[in-house]
């Protein structure tokens, strides 16, 4: 049984680091000022919320290639850094087409005039965000 000592302990423990939780949650709030993003979130749907973590036109190329590039297709990135995390969310939001070789499309994503032999141009949404594929 725990004695009453234990119990006191244990609860002054406890409401201090709610205390400090609280305070560091707060101070990321108001002195952070990002209370308004963080209210801009919580009323925003899930394709908002992405396009905020995303990053804007990383996830316009996302969903652009998601919406073209037919299921059961293997894709690459060109543009991305591999392993970084636009790559991971990337291969994340485009599950379930595999990011695997022999790569049948490519997406390009920063690098305007970007080729590869062996690939033409599939679909474009501008200059410097757009789909290969390979002939």
């Amino acid at each position: 049984m725990i004695s009453a000592d234990k119990r006191k302990i244990t609860a002054l423990v406890l409401a201090a680091w709610i205390v400090l939780w609280a305070n560091f949650i707060a101070r990321d709030f108001y002195r952070g000022k990002r209370f308004g993003i963080y209210k801009k979130l919580a009323a925003a749907d899930g394709r908002d919320k992405r396009a905020y973590t995303y990053g804007k036109n990383f996830f316009e190329l996302l969903e652009f290639a998601r919406a073209r590039i037919p299921n059961g297709s293997f894709y690459d990135f060109a543009g991305v850094e591999k392993f970084s995390i636009e790559w991971r969310r990337g291969i994340y939001y485009l599950y379930p087409l595999l990011r695997k070789k022999p790569r049948e499309y490519l997406l390009v994503y920063g690098l305007p005039a970007y080729s590869v032999a062996g690939y033409g141009a599939y679909a474009k949404l501008d200059e410097a965000r757009y789909i290969l594929r390979r002939r």
